[in-house]
């Protein structure tokens, strides 16, 4: 939260502002000589000073020209991270999605090695399944990925054009899209009868766009499961840009609404019946009720992150408050926000080096988002072949730098 603050003081030391305004919580602002409002920064801090939160004791000290030190806002903590590129167990190409299970358990899609790997909770690795390939239980770039109430896995199989359904253990259960003929297949409509398709029992023609019926599947890439446990998957790699909406009883096609001009991302709200569809192509945010009639968008295609712009945004979850998480691919930072849109604070900046010298908080393309129960965050940090985990501790410091940074205000009432 931005506190308004009744005046700009340009000083090259920090200082107390009384706030117009106040909201909950402790929120320090920075000015800086080259805006004329307030605003948060990632970059050098050019400035010297000291500030104290009259309410809690805490300070902030930063140094003429340090460019190792950091000014903070109550945010999310860095809790762990794992992975390195490559083709071992917990080894990664291009990680995309997350999601956590019941008990903590941790799947991830890893992309360019056409598997998902499966981790406890203490990151340590569990198993993987996939392989390159069409065939049951193989992937052509496995994207999204999510869990149901009884811990099986849908997988968006992004060129293959259908989603995997498994167990918790990796056991392929059928896949759902278009096919032309066989037992489990509707060869009426030219799609599959629930998540039950597999080599055996249907025809399926992995390259054939040739119509964009309800149930059949073009490039599919964002994947949500609902606390009812139906089952929404966002297309948007092909020539069909929507949301389709399967039941969770037997996958049975239940809807489909427009969603967007770009890749769809999708993620269900867990404290309420409404979805969040992110759109690539517009950076917008859109909110929907579970039938598909909008209800809110918000979000720009902007390189302003301080006011919640985006370029690319691509990953969105939704934590037990009703928070929506972004990916703000392009500038390298996860954003969260409101269920009203409204901008709350943001985590990352750009790291990244071949010699695997990134730190953490810091990102290089990130791109699917999880939550689990109690509301730590991961992030798979696609181009930095890693997974981070943030913990969000209400009084916490979060790193940010500024640039030219001239006056602090703090809230002495919260």
């Amino acid at each position: 939260m931005v506190l308004l603050v009744s005046s700009i003081i340009t000083l090259f030391n920090f200082s107390f502002l009384q706030p117009i305004s106040a909201g909950t919580g402790t929120v320090i602002a920075i000015t800086s000589l080259n805006n004329d409002v307030p605003r948060w920064g990632i970059d050098r801090v050019e400035v010297s000073g000291r500030a104290e939160n009259g309410a809690s004791g805490d300070t902030v000290t930063v140094d003429w020209g340090d460019s190792t030190t950091s000014v903070g806002i109550p945010g999310y903590d860095f809790v762990g991270k794992w992975g390195v590129q490559g083709t071992g167990p917990g080894q990664f190409n291009n990680p995309y999605d997350v999601a956590i299970d019941s008990s903590g358990n941790v799947y991830v899609t890893d992309s360019f090695n056409n598997r998902v790997q499966k981790f406890a909770n203490d990151r340590s690795f569990i198993t993987e399944w996939g392989s390159f390939g069409t065939g049951d239980g193989q992937f052509n770039d496995p994207a999204g990925i999510d869990i149901d109430s009884l811990g099986n896995v849908y997988v968006a199989d992004f060129n293959n054009n259908r989603i995997d359904k498994f167990t918790s253990s990796g056991f392929f259960l059928g896949w759902e899209g278009k096919c032309s003929s066989g037992i489990n297949c509707d060869s009426i409509n030219q799609r599959s009868i629930g998540f039950t398709c597999t080599a055996e029992t249907c025809v399926h023609s992995v390259n054939d766009f040739s119509t964009d019926g309800n149930g059949h599947l073009i490039h599919p890439n964002g994947l949500a499961v609902d606390k009812h446990d139906n089952v929404y998957v966002g297309e948007g790699g092909g020539p069909i840009l929507r949301v389709q909406k399967f039941s969770s009883i037997g996958g049975v096609f239940l809807t489909q609404w427009d969603a967007g001009t770009g890749f769809i991302y999708v993620a269900a709200d867990p404290t309420s019946d409404n979805i969040y569809v992110v759109d690539r192509g517009t950076s917008h945010v859109i909110k929907f009720d579970n039938t598909g009639n909008e209800l809110l968008r918000w979000g720009e295609i902007s390189n302003d992150i301080y006011n919640g712009g985006m370029v690319n945004p691509t990953g969105v979850a939704v934590d037990s408050r009703g928070h929506v998480f972004v990916s703000n691919s392009a500038r390298n930072v996860v954003e969260e926000f409101s269920n009203s849109g409204a901008l709350l604070s943001w985590i990352g900046t750009f790291g990244g080096s071949s010699e695997n010298l990134w730190q953490e908080g810091e990102f290089n393309e990130p791109d699917g988002l999880a939550l689990d129960s109690s509301d730590r965050l991961y992030v798979a940090d696609s181009h930095n072949y890693r997974i981070q985990v943030f913990s969000n501790i209400p009084g916490s410091w979060r790193a940010n730098h500024f640039y030219d940074a001239s006056a602090v205000a703090t809230n002495p009432h919260s």
